[in-house]
């Protein structure tokens, strides 16, 4: 038996990706080889890219968001923006950087295409 106590947090660019999100999301299903960490801001930011950018309807981007906090649940982390003032990495990332030491995630994931 794999011990999925592996923490990784998932940047908004995987998840956004519908490719690189499945293969990652099916990694984290049980019985999975890691555990995600996600938050709110980062999914909001999925959403955002998939309605903006990659022309997804919004039923279908909403139904994402439904499906992976759902799956998910126990990865959402918040509370983490004390954390923002004293992090010095890109600006746009502080959040994901946040909820990466809040979750205790030992990894952060994230996808250039």
């Amino acid at each position: 038996m794999i011990a999925a106590d592996f923490r990784v947090c998932l940047d908004a660019c995987v998840l956004a990706n519908h490719g690189v999100a499945d293969l990652f999301l099916r990694l984290a299903e049980k019985p999975r080889m890691y555990s995600p960490v996600l938050s709110r801001q980062i999914l909001d930011e999925v959403h955002r890219v998939h309605v903006d950018r990659l022309g997804w309807p919004t039923d279908l981007a909403d139904y994402f968001q439904r499906e992976v906090s759902g799956a998910f649940a126990e990865a959402i982390v918040d509370d983490y923006e004390d954390l923002l003032p004293i992090l010095t990495n890109d600006e746009g990332d502080r959040h994901v950087l946040a909820a990466a030491i809040k979750g205790k995630a030992e990894l952060i994931v994230t996808h250039i295409p």
